[in-house]
């Protein structure tokens, strides 16, 4: 074929023949002996069609002219993959390689250069690289190494055509489409891989009750950028909504730095697995390794790092992605990256150590929460107590307010009342498909406001919540007959402190797997305590038993991670039981305060009945009041909700009788009188077996 016939390529058709022809002209004498064994493609490639070549004795020749007549070109490294490639940060050869791979993929023939012609052991695979690019064998066989920048980073990957037995090079996903674009920079190649984050309306203070977390946060990045230290990474982990991403993006805004997202999508809007996802990390930090204050995010890892790697917990999944290369690109890391995942039971534990910075965030509490629905309202106005009722809720969640607030714009709510109403109505929807709103503490009495002087403790508990608001934070034991007010006092101890208030009982922490319950305890003392709350465990006896009754071994072991919390916690830790006598002797010990709630006294009865009635009382039912021992602030709730109901009217002979009737049913049944077995004192001290008082 004459050459005037060749239309000359230039740009990356230009560069493409040239590679080819530089790997055909060393195995020309193969080609000869086995022509069928080079694709037709492979000689349209540099111009020469094989079906126009008829005399074979003279290949070599006609293909070492053509490649000088290609060489003679100019040959613009401007146009194309070369300039595209070069923003990866790369050195000639490893950039050259890069182009490679991607033409294997992406032109046409050029993968038969490599899976048909010769044996493919590494030695041949760094070999036929090193013609095409002019470059030395084993400055080539360098950069191909495991852990040189190609393949530590996934740029390329050597990958095996079965059905013949050789190997090739294969370029990251995405690369291929990212590099072939035409006039890209350095920003656009970026956004192939990675999205700038968006700006977020919370700030430091919307994360005030993880403040110490928060200060951690900012001063290790502040620390690396200005450092441009290497391999610092942060994991943030827990519960799905409650502001991981958001604080990532708090955080970089108060360093003052850009931060980036891995993207979890390729251009076509398709997910990308998380193999693909690390590749594409691995490719961003060579992308930004010289941009000044830029962070790294990585969203939703769990799909990212394999499960355990040895099968702890059973669910072992195939993954080509290998421990030590997921260590390697944490350990190389050129940016800080935060980490975010919502559980992390599957990432191995000598993954864990590698993160410089592993913070667990719980839903925050509720002061927090009243401020997050304010500030996502921005200038609406919203009445405070419907504020309160949904700050309340503790399954409250940032993401769930910004989606919320959000919707309520969409349906164009204008007026406070409207607003409110509204965005109540979303979250109480939205809401419900991450379980039932746990009820709140009683905040008030059923006569009214919360009083302590209708509380019959053993302590002075006002003295107690004044002195626990500056004095080192001891363990709370709280026992007593039910309905004493154990409970409600909790919920005033909380208030009283301006603190939030996180509630556990039985069914919150009660594992049907042995050593979840311990777990479920461990991680309620460490949220806790982070957020700063007052820790309320209610029935405690559930995890209190005595050890020595215990027939199995995880009935010890839940005993003895409760007391090992309560004993180190650093914060204030209350726990209520109505069985007192039941507890394992030995962790009354490490209750600092142990106060006994006792049903009320003579004039408590009076005082709270008085109120209750709500009108002038005839001073001849005192002598019946005087007679219903054993009542308790629960009783008289009782009887208010069945006033209210029955439509008495909180009538005084009505209400006395109602009051009867709790102790009759309390103590064995309809027949039975008041005065019979009663197992209260007057000031409501228990009885013995014999009528004596009990101590």
């Amino acid at each position: 074929m004459s050459s005037r016939a060749y239309k000359a390529p230039d740009g990356t058709e230009l560069v493409a023949a040239i590679w080819a022809a530089r790997i055909l002209l060393p195995q020309t004498v193969e080609c000869f002996l086995h022509p069928n064994e080079v694709d037709e493609e492979i000689w349209k490639i540099v111009g020469m069609p094989r079906s126009s070549i008829a005399k074979h004795s003279r290949l070599a020749q006609r293909l070492a002219r053509r490649l000088r007549q290609l060489e003679a070109l100019e040959l613009r490294r401007g146009p194309g993959l070369l300039r595209n490639a070069g923003v990866l940060n790369l050195t000639p050869v490893e950039r050259d390689l890069v182009v490679l791979a991607v033409m294997i993929e992406n032109v046409q023939g050029f993968e038969s250069l490599f899976a048909h012609l010769g044996v493919e052991p590494f030695r041949r695979l760094t070999q036929r690289p090193a013609w095409a690019l002019g470059a030395d064998v084993a400055v080539v066989k360098r950069a191909l190494r495991r852990d040189g920048a190609l393949r530590s980073t996934r740029l390329i990957d050597l990958v095996s055509f079965r059905h013949h037995g050789k190997t090739s090079l294969k370029a990251a996903e995405g690369l291929v489409e990212a590099l072939t674009s035409a006039g890209q920079s350095a920003e656009a190649l970026m956004r192939h891989f990675l999205r700038e984050s968006s700006p977020t309306p919370l700030t430091v203070e919307s994360f005030a009750h993880v403040e110490a977390d928060v200060g951690l946060l900012v001063r290790l990045m502040k620390g690396a950028l200005r450092r441009r230290a290497k391999g610092v990474n942060v994991l943030l982990h827990g519960k799905p909504g409650t502001g991981k991403t958001e604080l990532a993006r708090v955080v970089a805004a108060a360093v003052d730095a850009r931060l980036y997202e891995v993207a979890d999508a390729d251009a076509d809007g398709d997910a990308v697995d998380g193999e693909e996802r690390l590749a594409i990390c691995a490719i961003a930090h060579r992308l930004l390794a010289h941009t000044p204050k830029a962070v790294l995010l990585f969203d939703e890892i769990e799909d990212a790092f394999p499960t355990r790697w040895h099968g702890t917990l059973g669910l072992e999944r195939e993954s080509t992605t290998t421990k030590s290369w997921t260590h390697r690109l944490l350990e190389r890391a050129a940016l800080p990256t935060f980490w975010i995942a919502n559980t992390i039971e599957q990432i191995d534990p000598a993954t864990l150590r590698r993160f410089d910075l592993v913070i667990e965030l719980g839903v925050p509490p509720q002061t927090v929460r009243r401020q997050m629905i304010v500030t996502e309202l921005r200038n609406k106005s919203v009445e405070a107590t419907r504020l309160d009722h949904m700050a309340a809720d503790e399954r409250l969640a940032p993401a769930h307010v910004a989606r919320a607030v959000r919707v309520t714009d969409l349906m164009g709510a204008k007026s406070p009342d409207d607003v409110g109403a509204t965005l109540a109505g979303i979250l109480e929807r939205n809401l419900l498909v991450q379980g039932p709103m746990r009820p709140a503490l009683p905040s008030n009495l059923p006569c009214g406001p919360y009083d302590l002087g209708f509380v019959n403790a053993s302590a002075d508990l006002g003295r107690l919540v004044e002195t626990l608001g500056s004095a080192p934070q001891p363990a709370i034991c709280l026992y007593g007959p039910p309905s004493t007010g154990k409970t409600a006092w909790v919920g005033h101890l909380a208030a009283r402190l301006g603190r939030s208030l996180r509630t556990a009982r039985a069914s919150d922490l009660l594992d049907c797997w042995v050593g979840g319950t311990e777990k479920n305890i461990a991680t309620l003392f460490r949220a806790a305590l982070a957020e700063k709350t007052v820790l309320f465990v209610d029935e405690a006896d559930s995890f209190l038993q005595d050890r020595a009754q215990a027939k199995q071994s995880w009935e010890v072991t839940q005993v003895n991670e409760l007391l090992v919390q309560v004993e180190a916690f650093q914060g204030i830790c209350v726990c209520a039981t109505n069985l007192v006598e039941t507890l394992d002797h030995a962790s009354l010990r490490r209750f600092a305060v142990k106060i006994e709630f006792l049903p009320l006294r003579p004039e408590q009865r009076w005082g709270m009945f008085t109120r209750l009635a709500g009108a002038a009382v005839d001073g001849a039912l005192r002598a019946d009041m005087d007679r219903l021992h054993g009542l308790t602030a629960g009783d008289f709730a009782a009887v208010a909700r069945q006033a209210r109901l029955t439509g008495t009217d909180n009538r005084p002979e009505a209400l006395v009788a109602m009051l009867e009737r709790e102790i009759v049913l309390r103590n064995g049944g309809a027949g039975r009188s008041i005065g019979f077995g009663r197992p209260f004192t007057e000031d409501g001290r228990p009885r013995g077996p014999s009528g004596e008082e009990r101590t």
